[in-house]
């Protein structure tokens, strides 16, 4: 008996401190993606493009799904604060939103992969059909048709007490809570993975199928490089989806299996171990867009260092999180940070680069200042910074500003 009771708080506490120390980390590092991953997509020169509409609605839809289900499900299981045991309200729409962003974020996934499909596409009609216009609807229309779809969980969920003392809300029991559990494993964890593969390996079916057209010395393709980009992004974020996910079928089929017969508090609690780490594993492409698509795409990096507002929310985030009073480092420029950063009794100080003399006092007179930089609308810009742009956009061997 003992062991079963020591098996039993083992499991409960591999759920709770997963979700009370791994919670918060996963939520602010969702935060942080979503918003700086919306910066770039809303850039004037990628907002005109319908797969990087796509992407900000599935940044949306993240940000819906971090703020909604994943905080209800971290106060839970890791802080033992459920509302949706005291209001039956919340506890109709916990289930509902738990529905909703769970098949609204992937949905937009697949629309952007249908777009990447029409873009790659041979037939020049084909690619026309891939436009703003076309995209606004298809997402409206989606989230309406989930929208819609979901709406039974507004009126079949339930605060119940299965076990002495374990007071729970869920669906429905009988038909209705068996429907959902297939549904969830037909739908939203196979259906839905198979057709972002399909979609995936038919953009790159389409790729592999361009070849570039000589005329004279020009070389033509379909594709521009933008475009490009996205489709690496698209699949990069379809690929992480699928590997997260695959945790989810398997645990609801057990716990399928076992609402067939009898069970024990220690089978029930494996079960919820099981559906809680699986549910965790499902938030993980969710939050990690960003770092993601920063490392693999070469246009997303470039786009990231020539948006300042998304450069200074991430030199703003880094200075709190080292709990600095200035700013951490120049991003992605180690030998300008180097230069201008001094560590003095593990203490971090700028280089303000004034010119100063000392007398035989100790007193520091001012004569000037000394560094390399302009102002240019309204933000203090190294040359250096000037020059690195102008090599990786141009491509040129050497660079001076003067």
């Amino acid at each position: 008996m003992s062991s079963e009771v020591e098996y039993i708080s083992l499991l409960i506490s591999v759920q709770t401190n997963l979700y009370k120390y791994g919670g918060p980390i996963l939520m602010i590092l969702g935060t942080i993606s979503c918003i700086l991953s919306l910066i770039v997509f809303t850039k004037k020169n990628l907002r005109k493009n319908p797969c990087a509409i796509h992407l900000v609605a599935y940044n949306i839809g993240n940000l819906l799904q971090i703020y909604t289900t994943m905080l209800l499900a971290i106060l839970s299981n890791g802080y033992n604060i459920d509302p949706t045991l005291y209001s039956l309200s919340f506890c109709h729409f916990h289930y509902y939103i738990l529905l909703l962003s769970t098949a609204s974020s992937p949905s937009y996934l697949i629309l952007a992969s249908i777009d990447r499909i029409l873009i790659t596409s041979p037939n020049s009609l084909t690619r026309q059909r891939s436009t703003l216009r076309r995209t606004y609807i298809c997402i409206i229309g989606v989230t309406l048709f989930w929208l819609l779809a979901h709406i039974h969980a507004l009126f079949l969920t339930y605060i119940m007490e299965p076990l002495p003392n374990l007071i729970i809300c869920s669906f429905q029991p009988g038909f209705y809570l068996t429907f959902i559990n297939y549904y969830m494993i037909s739908i939203q964890y196979i259906l839905i993975p198979l057709l972002m593969i399909i979609s995936g390996v038919w953009t790159v079916r389409n790729l592999r199928k361009i070849r570039p057209v000589n005329f004279a010395t020009v070389t033509m393709r379909p594709t521009h490089s933008k475009d490009s980009q996205l489709i690496q992004i698209l699949i990069i974020d379809i690929g992480i989806y699928i590997i997260f996910s695959a945790m989810m079928p398997p645990a609801l089929i057990y716990l399928q299996i076992l609402q067939t017969r009898s069970f024990s508090f220690a089978e029930y609690q494996l079960v919820v171990l099981l559906m809680n780490v699986a549910m965790f594993s499902s938030y993980i492409p969710f939050c990690v867009g960003f770092y993601t698509n920063f490392l693999v795409s070469k246009k997303f990096r470039f786009e990231v260092k020539n948006k300042p507002f998304a450069v200074k929310l991430l030199d703003l985030i880094i200075s709190i999180l080292l709990s600095v009073d200035i700013f951490a480092e120049y991003l992605w420029l180690d030998d300008l940070t180097n230069k201008a950063l001094v560590k003095i009794n593990d203490k971090l100080f700028y280089r303000t680069e004034n010119s100063v003399r000392m007398d035989k006092n100790g007193l520091l007179h001012p004569r000037g200042r000394k560094y390399y930089q302009i102002k240019l609308h309204r933000q203090r810009t190294e040359l250096v910074e000037i020059e690195q742009l102008f090599l990786f956009v141009l491509s040129l061997n050497g660079v001076m500003i003067i």
